[in-house]
């Protein structure tokens, strides 16, 4: 099977993906409307954020590479499902507490436009 074929097939399976290329960067309109016409109505995106906004920015000034990135998943419609913030492990370096990181989330979740994020810190070890 070529990969072109991967997601159609894996539609046929599942109702569900969770996408991890997204998270490297944001993928081209183009892919994301196809991503749209392989897949069946009832069949759901769960999308990463990318690394950009929780790695290297770690949710400060990156509303238009957010506002960007909503705009171009928007074209899976009612197929988008969560989006998934995956944040590196924080040590007292980034964070003094764990309060100092839930309040800077809770600014940036303030911008978010009704949709759904899923939060997931991957630890190190």
């Amino acid at each position: 099977m070529k990969p072109a074929d991967f997601l159609a097939f894996y539609a046929t399976k599942f109702d569900t993906v969770e996408v991890d290329s997204t998270f490297y960067r944001t993928p081209a309109p183009a892919v994301v409307n196809g991503w749209e016409r392989k897949t069946p109505d009832n069949f759901i995106f769960a999308v990463k954020v990318p690394q950009l906004i929780t790695h290297e920015k770690v949710l400060i000034n990156c509303e238009s590479e957010f506002q960007n990135f909503v705009q171009i998943m928007n074209l899976l419609g009612k197929k988008l499902g969560p989006m998934l913030l995956q944040f590196p492990y924080f040590n007292k370096k980034v964070f003094k507490s764990g309060g100092e990181f839930s309040a800077r989330l809770a600014v940036f979740l303030t911008k978010d436009e009704g949709h759904v994020l899923s939060i997931c810190r991957r630890d190190s070890k």
